[in-house]
């Protein structure tokens, strides 16, 4: 299958062109900018946007941008002060118009490519390529009209962080995207949360994928160091890096700051903002948007990342944080990267007062670390049987065979050299319950993980032998959160 890629700016550093590629199936990148000599470019007004708009790895491929136009368009617009709403109408128009000619004049020989281009610069290219009989794939850059309707609420809710009220999208805009969604024969959303909202405007369910972005991080690790205990001195530094806008949650990453009045943490809200309401904690600093080259440099001075947001296509910054090596917290309308409890948490979005009890409850134990092993239940037989389990996380009950049953760090530490010796645990028995018992006797204390019953030697964690009544045992171990 071969494919044309059409976009405008560098989205996910042109991951879906660099993945085609690599598969040797990408015809041709059209964008509107290319710029392989990026330095340059940040001379130029608004020039730091400008400076990543290259990727080396397609510097072999077939890549197709009209520079002179797009860039005396950008240089209008800003001289002109456009507003939000008319420069994006304005550069998705001019940007179809320019791919179009490039399309119709470009030799594509007989082939029949498929054409991918995102949401709201792809109808006038879908119209083109459904005349030539290609295929066409649309990638749903976010949850669509949805989320529109659900940031209209909450800055009717929070006018202070409202920002510019006026800039919303016009009608036409919504219209225009409907058709592309007709016209497309496949949509790609990146997360369930798209999905939902996408299918409840009325998009056939059967039409759409879900594709989760990946993030390349570089040869970075998790050499995160945490002080014994985080105080006046060593706060513990709570890193905000986006749009600080209502839709990504920034009233209620301040409002549990104020919940936690001064105490030692700090926050470090690092992106574009709306001017700031006149209260803002002094704990609260705002620094404004940076160019993307120096983010990994907050990401690298913070201690966790925050991602309280309302509605988002997926959130790359959740796998770029992880990267860095920082824990989460974010909710689940966006891409289900945070195993609550395991690489971060979960609060429900637009909970401040979960989000302030989390954030509490991390900077009170900056090493905290629960233990787990995986444990399963079987008869005098060594055959698996199903027993009532209880779980952390939310105290229902379930019956199960085999499930997380959390330990001490000693009891957790000598599994591990247990295991580390020879290959095999030798006292693999954690619990027993005898005939006439109701409950078992267990040789360890603790509460029980039902999230990873899929855990144990499937996921390659170690296996050892157990014998005996109905008994307990551990098949593997765990260090968890």
């Amino acid at each position: 299958m071969r494919w044309i890629v059409c976009q405008i700016g560098a989205r996910e550093h042109y991951a879906v062109a660099r993945a085609l590629w690599r598969r040797e199936e990408l015809v041709a990148l059209v964008t509107d900018l290319w710029m392989p000599s990026g330095k340059w470019a940040r001379r130029l007004p608004g020039g730091n946007s400008l400076s990543g708009r290259h990727a080396k790895e397609l510097d072999g491929g077939r890549v197709l941008a009209p520079n002179v136009r797009m860039l005396a368009f950008a240089l209008q617009a800003r001289l002109g002060r456009w507003s939000k709403w008319r420069k994006i109408l304005a550069e998705n128009a001019l940007f179809q118009r320019e791919a179009l000619k490039i399309l119709r004049n470009e030799d594509w020989g007989d082939m029949k490519p498929v054409l991918f281009a995102y949401s709201y610069a792809a109808r006038n290219l879908f119209r083109e390529a459904k005349m030539r009989g290609w295929q066409t794939v649309l990638g749903q850059i976010d949850p669509g009209p949805g989320e529109q309707r659900l940031v209209d609420e909450l800055r009717r809710q929070h006018p202070e962080w409202a920002g510019d009220v006026s800039a919303i999208p016009p009608p036409s805009y919504w219209s225009e995207w409907r058709e592309e969604c007709d016209l497309a024969d496949r949509i790609v959303v990146n997360s369930e949360w798209s999905r939902s909202l996408l299918t409840e405007e009325g998009i056939p369910a059967e039409k759409i994928d879900i594709v989760p972005l990946a993030y390349e991080a570089e040869g970075r690790g998790s050499g995160k160091k945490y002080p014994e205990r985080f105080t006046k001195e060593r706060p513990m530094r709570i890193l905000f890096l986006g749009q600080a806008n209502v839709r990504k949650g920034i009233q209620d990453l301040v409002c549990a700051a104020r919940r936690l009045g001064e105490g030692p943490w700090r926050f470090d809200v690092v992106g574009r903002h709306p001017a700031l309401p006149p209260d803002i904690p002094p704990y609260v600093l705002f620094h404004g948007q940076v160019p993307r080259d120096e983010a990994a440099g907050w990401y690298d001075k913070a201690d966790i990342f925050v991602l309280p947001t309302h509605s988002d296509g997926f959130a790359l910054t959740q796998l770029e944080a992880m990267a860095h090596g920082l824990p989460v917290v974010a909710t689940p309308c966006c891409g289900r990267v945070v195993v609550d409890g395991e690489n971060g948490r979960v609060v429900p979005s637009g909970d401040a007062a979960a989000l302030a009890e989390v954030i509490r409850q991390l900077a009170a134990n900056p090493r905290a670390r629960n233990y787990y092993l995986i444990v399963e239940a079987v008869d005098r037989d060594g055959r698996p049987v199903e027993v009532p389990i209880t779980s952390e996380e939310d105290g229902s009950t379930a019956t199960v065979s085999r499930w997380g049953q959390r330990v001490t760090a000693e009891e957790f530490e000598r599994v591990r050299r247990d295991k580390a010796a020879d290959g095999v645990i030798d006292n693999p028995v954690v619990g027993r319950k005898a005939a006439g018992e109701l409950a078992p006797r267990w040789t360890v204390v603790g509460t029980a993980a039902r999230a990873w019953f899929p855990g144990g030697p499937e996921a390659g964690l170690p296996e050892v032998a157990a014998e005996g009544a109905e008994h307990w045992d551990a098949h593997g171990t765990k260090g968890a959160r």
